[in-house]
């Protein structure tokens, strides 16, 4: 790990991992909504939701209606934030650092390393929270699954970097 446990950046205990890793610990953060105007009640989501999402949720907030035009790659999360959406609506996450890529689709989670041997792992995150038992070996398919999902992801990455 980059910054084994680092008191200055923090930990995330009990969760695996940590800054610039994609296990949990490294992506799963809390989030504090405050608008006293605007919620007059206490609430906590549950749901997974992504950085990306912000722009076009405060853009929505704002008033701009026009997001499909800025080709955005998160998602106005306001209904859910407001309590008139329990959940999300489902869909596929992706994420990447120096060292791994991961992709999540429903509660599976698919996380590989950059080094020589692409290391794969594969977690439930619903059974398994903290990230103990990679399942790559006995859920052949889904590493699969998501090994073409994350190609996609990966994919249109490039074409974006390329049109900026």
């Amino acid at each position: 790990r980059p910054f084994e446990d680092s008191d200055q950046l923090g930990k995330n205990t009990p969760l695996r991992g940590g800054k610039m890793e994609l296990y949990e610990g490294g992506i799963r953060v809390p989030a504090v909504v405050s608008w006293p105007k605007r919620f007059s009640s206490q609430r906590i989501v549950d749901s997974p939701v992504h950085i990306v999402d912000w722009l076009p949720t405060l853009c929505g907030i704002a008033g701009y209606n026009n997001l499909q035009s800025l080709n955005l790659d998160g998602q106005d999360i306001w209904p859910l934030i407001s309590g008139k959406q329990k959940n999300p609506p489902e869909r596929n996450l992706y994420w990447q650092s120096n060292a791994q890529w991961a992709v999540r689709k429903g509660n599976w989670k698919l996380i590989i390393d950059k080094n020589k041997a692409k290391t794969t792992r594969l977690f439930d995150l619903a059974a398994d929270p903290y990230e103990k038992n990679d399942l790559s070996k006995t859920h052949p398919q889904i590493v699969r699954q998501l090994n073409r999902l994350m190609e996609q992801f990966k994919k249109d990455d490039a074409q974006k970097t390329l049109h900026l």
